[in-house]
């Protein structure tokens, strides 16, 4: 097997750690945290810029048509820079729909599998709490949900 980068792959993770390195220092970083909406306008604008909100849809749809290792290489550049800003949440996630389908395919594996032991068990609880933040408080602005309530009044 290769498990090498293709060129692209390896482009993109150049460009982004990059970017990252020159603009999201730990004093930019520290400013973007206390800061009243808690991430920057600015960075998610040069996140969109560089094509990394569409990295996992497919081209028909706007998207990179990335794979799950371009998804691999956005997540790992931007966790090594502490980058703030929900990417995950509201690329991967896509807010209170796939928090609540989560949330019933949680239920599912508890109840289907009634021999699961506590380690197990407590595991599934805790999920299940995380996936309700989400589920019941939204995303937040940068969400789907947000853009969709604010677009339609719901």
């Amino acid at each position: 097997m290769n498990f090498d980068l293709s060129d692209e792959q390896q482009l993109l993770s150049d460009t982004l750690k990059r970017y990252l390195t020159k603009e999201y220092t730990i004093d930019a970083r520290a400013k973007i945290v206390d800061s009243p909406t808690g991430w920057s306008e600015t960075v998610w604008a040069a996140l969109a810029e560089m094509g990394l909100l569409g990295v996992p849809f497919a081209e028909e749809h706007g998207g990179f048509g990335g794979t799950a290792v371009d998804v691999m290489l956005v997540m790992e550049a931007l966790g090594e820079a502490l980058v703030v800003e929900p990417y995950w949440v509201n690329v991967g996630l896509a807010g209170r729909l796939s928090a609540a389908a989560l949330f019933f395919v949680n239920i599912v594996a508890v109840i289907s599998y009634p021999a699961l032991e506590e380690a197990g068990l407590i595991q599934h609880q805790l999920w299940g709490l995380l996936l309700l933040v989400p589920l019941l408080h939204g995303p937040g602005k940068l969400s789907l949900d947000h853009l969709i309530s604010r677009r339609y009044g719901a």
